[in-house]
């Protein structure tokens, strides 16, 4: 959700935009120190334009745990799991964070995934004690990232040493929380931070703490070296969660939830049809979006591609598993000649 007052600091700290209507600032102003900032020291990033649904009553955690694919119940006040919602079918309608509170979980999700995982969610409901709503105007979301980043997020909030895997506090949402993990294989501290909060939040990271700022350009880049897959660019109804790698989506042993049956199938199968593997340019020519072939065979689509400091041309695309292997060459379709590309195991090194 665009803030306009955060909007404003950011822009006095350089924030650029590809076009008006961005959810978020492309660069600002320097994406190689960016990169060096968030792989090394302390970068800072905005999600707020993050889609978030609260789910509360005294069924949600029994009710959900029907709809998504991770087991839930484990779940205490502070925590948080990855989880999908699925179609009958098996293949995605969202795929999500799950955040337990005290008396009600939070689902965060890309936004374009919000309206039909909602309903999706709500379609079964009956008799349960559960409400399902759009929270996504009550909460805005920063990302430390780099070797800072914890030591940060504590002089920030004025504490010690912060626990891994677990937000600081479980109080609704009126102050600033954090939560200590790992983001594409680095140090980071999500900040859930209230809106109206956001912008002072922001500029004392930046000015205070010496956070650097961190567009949506360097964001996927370290996202594509990380091999983490996007909605509706990696990731879309057409694709389960097994192609996409998310098997920390999945609980293996908890009861039955939509699209189960398929996930089972396919696990008993041993591979899927298709795989999110990476793509590296076999001669340094940039990467654009686009079909990718073998012996004049289609074979997949690159669906993600970013120029890295670290390893040049690179990007993500499912292929079909008989091509999905380790230094296997194709050939990108691209405007003025085809490229060559190199499949790469994810995450890149």
């Amino acid at each position: 959700m665009p803030i306009p007052p955060l909007i404003d600091a950011q822009r006095a700290h350089g924030a650029r935009y590809a076009d008006p209507d961005a959810m978020a600032a492309s660069n600002y102003g320097d994406p190689g120190a960016e990169y060096l900032a968030a792989r090394s020291a302390l970068g800072l990033a905005d999600l707020s334009y993050h889609g978030w649904i609260r789910a509360c009553g005294a069924d949600r955690v029994s009710y959900l745990q029907g709809q998504t694919t991770q087991d839930l119940r484990p779940l205490e006040p502070g925590q948080r799991a990855p989880a999908a919602v699925l179609t009958t079918q098996g293949t995605l309608v969202a795929d999500l964070r799950v955040w337990a509170e005290l008396d009600y979980l939070l689902l965060e999700l890309q936004p374009a995934a919000l309206p039909p995982a909602l309903a999706a969610l709500e379609r079964f409901l009956i008799t349960e004690d559960v409400t399902l709503s759009d929270a996504s105007s009550e909460v805005a979301l920063f990302t430390l990232l780099g070797a800072r980043s914890a030591e940060a997020a504590a002089e920030l909030l004025g504490c010690g040493p912060l626990p891994i895997g677990r937000t600081t506090d479980c109080q609704p949402l009126h102050a600033v929380r954090a939560h200590r993990s790992r983001t594409f294989g680095l140090e980071s501290v999500d900040l859930l931070v209230p809106p109206e909060e956001a912008s002072a939040v922001w500029s004392r990271l930046v000015e205070a703490i010496g956070a650097r700022p961190i567009g949506e350009d360097v964001w996927e880049t370290l996202r594509v070296e990380a091999g983490v897959p996007r909605w509706a660019r990696d990731l879309d109804t057409t694709v389960n969660p097994l192609e996409a790698n998310l098997l920390d989506h999945l609980s293996e042993t908890k009861g039955c939830y939509v699209g189960q049956e398929i996930i089972a199938r396919i696990l008993g199968r041993g591979t899927p049809a298709k795989r999110l593997m990476g793509l590296a340019s076999a001669n340094g020519a940039p990467l654009a979006l686009g079909n990718l072939r073998h012996e004049d065979r289609s074979v997949g689509r690159l669906t993600s591609a970013v120029t890295s400091p670290r390893f040049g041309p690179i990007g993500l695309g499912l292929l079909r598993k008989e091509v999905a292997t380790p230094d296997q060459r194709l050939c990108l379709a691209a405007p003025d000649s085809p490229v060559e590309v190199v499949v790469r195991p994810l995450p890149f090194e």
